[in-house]
């Protein structure tokens, strides 16, 4: 049974350009974390992503029946680093602006993972389990912001206070600098610790937003690493979360993007095709393209409007990237003539142009930018023991995926493969029963596509170019394109 609750939450990252209404929707059916990532990116968007306590307060509320809880899109890995957040996630963390005291932070016996600051308002790393003072933000009072709480509480607990009584705790450069909090704090010794809303994690989310919002139990070790460890939000705690053993089998709430705003724009200006292009980059998106976006109702509604013609997105030309990729983003100054051939010319980009391209002779001299990539995709059709060869004659090796943002680095690379599938460095040991990365990587994060084929001798893994891009388990002697580690 799938009870669908239409929760509409602004959610407030980049508010100020485009808000997206988010749609959540809970799912009583009992799988393992990985499972339900996979029924939420087949049916909806993902796992649900928790962005703030405004968000939080709508799960709270969500009646889960018999249920005590249903996992969210927070995961960890043992690969995953250990990151810089603040408690307040609309403030982002930025090593520019940091003022760590001298030799801080030290972080002590391996697992110093939340911040303090001193009366000089210098940073300090702390044991998340100490006993401290605190300061508390509170948005909502202008005649005082900032509250020292002269009580002992853990990091965990200092949090929770802050955000049941105030806002947050004291997050980011600016608000730790405020002449209120120097006041504050005037009167407590010199070596006084106070907890901030600095903390550290190897905690991701599932759609690989950096949301650094946390609503954990008051009994969460910040300490602790939580290898394989997945998220639930316990509803008989007052929506607190709690980590679990991904391999528990749980409800769980997905989320779908949805935009109730107009999606089109008909502008009723004469521009040429490259002043629309333009246009439309300012001040919305980009120009329309793509079949479905041309068949959308709404584009046929604002078309009956108009008598005339309108420019597309479409266009043709006869450039190409060296690499090899078939990337179509162009970004030509409103002077470019599209209409010509430009043969023997190459492109550059004008820096005191905001950037734009402008076509150039080829033998003219100038700087240039190189990048480098981690993965590449190899346009040949080999067997899977073929393609490991190659890889590790002409790179590195046969790629290896531990995670999510390499799931997404390499499949960006798969959609432009001309086989179905890719190959991958994922080979099955038939006499151990066991899946292995060839670059001995254990295999913990997986992408598996459902009701694949049993587990079989001479079986390795490739990754579907098309769709969500999910692994499937083929023969060693097909041949597909595959995908190198550099």
């Amino acid at each position: 049974m799938q009870w669908t609750l239409l929760l509409l939450i602004w959610m407030t990252q980049c508010c100020f350009i485009d808000c997206q209404l988010y749609q959540f929707h809970y799912i009583n059916e009992a799988k393992n974390w990985t499972e339900a990532q996979q029924y939420c990116r087949e049916k909806h968007t993902d796992l649900v992503t928790v962005t703030n306590m405004k968000d939080m307060k709508r799960l709270i509320n969500i009646s889960a029946g018999d249920q005590s809880g249903a996992w969210i899109g927070l995961f960890s890995e043992p690969e995953f680093k250990r990151t810089w957040h603040w408690s307040q996630s609309e403030v982002k963390f930025n090593e520019i602006e940091t003022n760590w005291n001298t030799n801080e932070p030290n972080n002590e016996g391996g697992m110093q993972n939340c911040g303090i600051i001193w009366k000089n308002l210098k940073w300090g790393d702390a044991y998340c389990d100490a006993r401290l003072y605190f300061l508390c933000y509170d948005d909502r009072n202008s005649s005082k912001k900032f509250h020292l709480i002269q009580e002992n509480k853990t990091w965990t607990e200092a949090q929770s206070y802050c955000r049941e009584k105030h806002t947050d705790l004291i997050s980011g450069t600016k608000q730790i600098e405020d002449e209120e909090v120097k006041n504050e704090i005037s009167h407590v010794g010199s070596y006084t610790y106070i907890l901030t809303g600095l903390f550290r994690d190897t905690w991701r989310w599932s759609d690989g937003s950096s949301f650094s919002f946390r609503h954990w139990n008051k009994g969460f070790d910040y300490q602790a690493r939580y290898d394989g460890q997945c998220a639930l939000t316990v509803f008989d705690d007052g929506g607190r979360w709690r980590n679990e053993n991904c391999t528990e089998r749980k409800p769980f709430i997905c989320y779908d993007e949805t935009n109730t705003t107009h999606k089109y724009h008909l502008i009723k200006e004469m521009k040429s095709w490259q002043e629309a292009q333009s246009y439309c980059r300012e001040k919305h998106t980009d120009l329309i393209s793509g079949t479905k976006q041309l068949q959308d109702e709404e584009v046929k509604k604002l078309m009956n409007s108009s008598d005339g013609r309108a420019y597309t997105g479409l266009f043709r030309d006869n450039w190409r990237w060296s690499d090899g990729s078939s990337f179509s983003f162009r970004y030509w100054n409103k002077g470019f003539d599209i209409q010509v051939s430009n043969s023997g010319q190459c492109a550059m980009t004008e820096f005191d142009g905001g950037g734009r391209w402008r076509n150039e002779n080829c033998d003219e001299r100038k700087p240039f930018i190189c990048y480098d990539d981690k993965y590449i995709l190899i346009n040949k059709n080999k067997t899977w023991e073929d393609a490991l060869i190659y890889c590790r004659d002409h790179h590195d090796d046969l790629v290896t995926i531990t995670n999510m943002d390499q799931q997404r680095a390499v499949q960006q690379e798969a959609q432009f493969a001309s086989t179905d599938y890719v190959w991958m460095g994922l080979s099955y040991a038939c006499t151990l029963d066991l899946w292995f990365w060839v670059s001995d990587e254990v295999v913990r994060y997986k992408n598996w596509a459902l009701d694949g084929p049993m587990d079989d001798c001479d079986m390795s893994g490739a990754m579907a170019t098309k769709g969500n891009h999910q692994w499937c388990k083929k023969d060693d002697t097909e041949k597909f394109n595959f995908i190198c580690s550099t």
